[in-house]
């Protein structure tokens, strides 16, 4: 073969080549290119209808914004409280008389709105709360509704006192006689048996249907007071120093030794080893028996169902017959015929060694408890006298004509309940009669005067020195509010040329000429003597008692969680270690920590539904058996030089105490399983209660933890010490006597802690200071036979307090839910929609996410509904349900996110193929497709040259 046909041949190769290659590099570039997108077009082409239109997508901002769902700011829980005054129109003490249209005026500014707050309480060791307050997204609206009751129901409620009413001074009667005798402040001092009074009021709220799912009801009193000026009572459970003086010398006084079998049944260590309660299955009221509320209702007339009530009480105990006899024996606080039960017996004339033998007979169990007590501790220390009551069920009082008394602590005086913590009607004795005067002026009424008005017109107790300092001090307010208000009105509202006031400042103006008229009647010379000021000294009466109120909602009601999670469980197994450190007494002795006591006070904050378990164990620590249990005792063990003071002295005193986290670290190393944080959508909790029985210190002192308490609830533990002093003086006070302590017998302080840990319980004195968001401590409603009361010896919970056990454990679920959900969204939201991502909707989890939110919103709806009707079987029950739900939508918006980025990662992948491939073609093919086609020009020049070259001829 010549060169010609090899070089066109070879040309021909290179050229077939490099077309053959470029070729194959297109075809790979549009096999890589739409491999994303084929697979979402063949989805798409499966799908008949896209799921929003293309224009919404790309209008929205955000996958969340695309499908309407938005972030849950807070939840409302409804709670309605039922305000019953009664003394207030003319007939109590002092004859203070205030219209209706003033209650509704001033109670509408109250806090209706009330968020729920999570204190910084829990496992730091108490005295160093750094931490501030953390307001959760979950409001309760207060609903009020003002009572009106007849005026007869506080005529019998003053004859229920002075029916029951005893001197503290079993000699009074005695005493009294003797007009030449000069009584001890002690001696003045009158008390009323709270359990009776209670139930009597008890029973007035069953008869008005005020009780079970309507809410709560607060009695604030004004009866007429049946002692002297210089003469004060109050209310306790049990009897006076006085009187357990005259018992415990006394030789009638025996009770019978069958009474212990009956009261205490010592049940042997073998039988506490496991215990179990079971389900609370008690039915409650179903959606047709529940109350209709009246969200605007704030004044609720019952004055005919009062009177009926109050006609069949006198057809009781005045005339001796009823529709119904009383039972034989009262057997609770909450039982309302206690209230009827002995009313003619004038208790007050009884001498104490009958009334004890009476009660001993006929008496409830608590009171032959108490008799117990009272005559095998010589040492029974009579209990607080108090004018504000909390019973068993969802009721309380506060007697405004009671006391007034204080309590509190003695060395840091935080908090302490004094005279001026609540109001006083003394402060509007005289304002309110001429005020009553000027409406009836006005109204063209003539009405019978009362007696205290009449004092006034003959020129009685007109102003005292103190109430003209007083009046000082309040127009020197005055004139500063006023003037304030003025340079307020003309910062915000000054008037410029061309400009239109606004509503604002016209209201405000109106507002200003109305201060200012009122501080011109103030002033005005033409003014009767004092009645112009009545509305001023009423505003300050009124104005306190708002603030009384809404305190009183806060501690009762509204209480707080703790800063550690206590959520809710449907089996909670409670193991009980007793850690021996001495063999002086017996740890479990019925008037010791009496086991069955403990349980069943404690099985009472069971919820509906819920399972408690106990388990029992034993620990020596002071033989070789439990050697690291006996070092963790002791390594937490402390003592520390504390100033304190009594009510006589201050000084200086060594305190022996177990330090709590210090213990709590040792013991989560020796029991890891039982001490386990807890845990949200778990069926069962563990809590571990550690009972450390102990010696009292060398100098009989005895032995505490964190320096001040007898037990101490933590996120996973309770802790509870004990010894063998059984009065021990506290850092509390009542009406200056010291407070004691059985620290043989720290049942209640146990309660309260348990109740801490379990279910978030929080002491009704601790709240929040709203300046700071720091712990403040306010003791105003330490009171009742609860657990919780500092003026009480007293182990029974409340309905306030189960109310608000079960109520911080459903905030808590609430509030994790809400944290669930909103952490969803914000996933949601933080996918941006787009014209690259659209596509990709195909693969987002669209009617999960919906139907998830649509369950979770119903469920928010649903519970609030059953918390406002206080149905807290319905309510727990939806617990776990909300939990799940609300964590299956933060999932599914996870799962979204992800697609989303897989999708987002994939189109990037592919655009950057695309962007290599064409760098490939652009340097690479291109030049060499130019090359190939010039070589084989150049090739095709050369052969036509030498074609036309003809050959030499010889």
């Amino acid at each position: 073969m010549t060169l010609m046909p090899r070089i066109r041949i070879s040309a021909l190769c290179v050229l077939i080549l490099l077309i053959s290659t470029a070729i194959a590099q297109h075809k790979h570039e549009q096999t890589l290119l739409p491999r994303f997108d084929t697979i979402v077009e063949e989805e798409y082409a499966r799908e008949s209808v896209l799921i929003e239109p293309k224009e919404k997508w790309l209008a929205s901002d955000n996958v969340a914004s695309y499908y309407g769902i938005k972030s849950i700011k807070s939840v409302t829980l409804p709670v309605h409280v039922n305000l019953i005054f009664v003394g207030f129109d003319g007939d109590g003490q002092n004859g203070i008389r205030i219209p209706s249209h003033l209650f509704e005026e001033w109670f509408d500014h109250l806090e209706h709105s009330v968020e729920h707050e999570r204190l910084p309480v829990g496992d730091e060791p108490q005295g160093t709360r750094n931490g501030t307050t953390v307001r959760l997204n979950i409001k309760h609206r207060v609903m009020t509704r003002i009572v009106k009751v007849s005026p007869l129901v506080n005529t019998i409620l003053e004859d229920a006192i002075m029916y029951h009413i005893r001197a503290e001074d079993p000699d009074y009667e005695a005493k009294s006689t003797e007009t030449t005798t000069h009584f001890q402040e002690t001696e003045q001092r009158f008390y009323v048996d709270a359990f009776k009074f209670s139930s009597l009021l008890m029973s007035l709220v069953r008869d008005l249907r005020l009780h079970g799912k309507n809410g709560y009801t607060l009695f604030i009193l004004n009866p007429k007071s049946p002692l002297s000026r210089d003469q004060r009572y109050g209310y306790r459970v049990g009897f006076s120093h006085g009187e357990l003086d005259v018992l415990h010398d006394s030789t009638a006084f025996q009770l019978p030794e069958s009474i212990h079998n009956e009261l205490f049944r010592r049940r042997g260590d073998e039988e506490l080893v496991h215990q179990v309660i079971p389900m609370d299955n008690s039915k409650q009221a179903t959606a047709s028996e529940r109350p209709v509320a009246s969200k605007s209702t704030h004044w609720l007339d019952m004055t005919d169902e009062s009177q009926k009530w109050a006609e069949e009480y006198v057809r009781r105990i005045v005339k001796g017959t009823g529709t119904t006899q009383p039972p034989v024996q009262c057997n609770d606080e909450d039982d309302p015929l206690c209230g009827f039960k002995n009313n003619k017996d004038e208790d007050r004339k009884m001498d104490i060694v009958k009334l004890a033998q009476r009660i001993a007979t006929d008496g409830s169990v608590d009171e032959k408890r108490y008799l117990y007590r009272v005559q095998k501790f010589p040492w029974t220390q009579a209990e607080c006298l108090v004018d504000n009551w909390v019973s068993h069920s969802r009721m309380a009082f506060v007697d405004l004509s009671a006391g007034p008394f204080e309590w509190g602590p003695i060395l840091a005086r935080q908090g302490l309940k004094s005279w001026a913590s609540m109001p006083r009607v003394d402060d509007a004795n005289l304002a309110e009669i001429l005020l009553e005067q000027q409406e009836e002026k006005s109204m063209h009424q003539s009405e019978e005067e009362p007696e205290e008005a009449k004092d006034y017109h003959q020129g009685k107790n007109v102003m005292s020195k103190d109430e003209g300092e007083q009046m000082s001090r309040w127009q020197a307010i005055r004139d500063k509010a006023l003037e304030d208000a003025r340079e307020a009105f003309a910062v915000l509202c000054s008037k410029r040329e061309n400009d239109t006031p606004t509503e604002e400042c016209k209201e405000m103006e109106e507002k200003l000429k109305e201060l200012e008229r009122e501080v011109h009647i103030w002033t005005s010379d033409e003014a009767d003597g004092d009645v112009h000021h009545a509305p001023f000294a009423l505003d300050a009466f009124m104005s306190k008692m708002g603030s009384f109120l809404s305190k009183t909602m806060k501690q009762l009601v509204l209480r707080p969680t703790p800063a550690f999670s206590a959520p809710y469980a449907e089996k909670i197994v409670f193991n009980i270690h007793l850690i021996l450190g001495q063999t002086s007494y017996d740890p479990l002795a019925p008037l010791n920590f009496n086991m069955q006591e403990f349980k069943h006070e404690l099985s009472l904050l069971k919820f509906p539904g819920q399972e408690f378990i106990f388990t029992f164990k034993k620990h020596n620590i002071r033989d070789r058996s439990s050697p690291h249990l006996a070092m963790a005792v002791h390594h937490a063990l402390k003592t520390e030089l504390v100033p304190r003071m009594s009510t006589t002295r201050f000084y200086h005193d060594s305190v022996t105490y177990l330090d709590a986290k210090i213990l709590q670290k040792q013991l989560e190393t020796l029991f890891p399983e039982e001490t386990r944080p807890a845990d949200n959508l778990q069926s069962t909790r563990t809590i571990p209660i550690f009972i450390l029985s102990l010696h009292a210190t060398h100098t009989d002192a005895p032995i505490l933890t964190d320096k001040f308490f007898a037990a101490r609830g933590l996120s996973n533990m309770v802790l509870v010490v004990q010894s063998n002093q059984s009065m021990y003086e506290t850092r509390w006070q009542c009406n200056k006597d010291p407070i004691y302590w059985n620290m043989a017998s720290p049942v209640r302080h146990a309660l309260a802690a348990v109740a801490f840990t379990a279910y978030g319980l929080v002491a009704p004195h601790l709240a929040s200071d709203p300046a700071t968001g720091k712990v403040i401590k306010d003791h105003l409603w330490s009171v009742g036979n609860n657990p919780f009361s500092g003026t009480s010896h007293g182990s029974h919970f409340s309905g306030f307090h189960k109310d608000a056990a079960v109520r911080s454990v459903i905030a808590q679920s609430i509030q994790y839910a809400i944290e669930q959900y909103n952490d969803g969204v914000s996933m949601l939201q933080s996918i941006r929609t787009t014209q690259a991502n659209f596509r990709g909707t195909t693969f987002l989890p669209s009617n999960d996410l919906i139907e998830r939110r649509r369950h979770v919103i119903s469920l928010f709806t649903s519970i609030s509904d059953d918390v406002e009707f206080l149905d807290w079987e319905s309510a727990t029950g939806k617990l776990r349900q909300l939990e799940t739900a609300a964590r299956q939508f933060r999932d599914d918006a996870k799962a979204a996110m992800s697609m989303m980025d897989v999708y987002k990662c994939m189109v990037e992948e592919t655009a950057t193929q695309r962007d290599q491939l064409s760098v490939i073609l652009n340097f690479f093919f291109y030049p060499l497709a130019i090359g190939a086609y010039l070589l084989a020009g150049l090739l095709y020049l050369l052969c036509k040259g030498f074609k036309k070259r003809k050959p030499k001829q010889s």
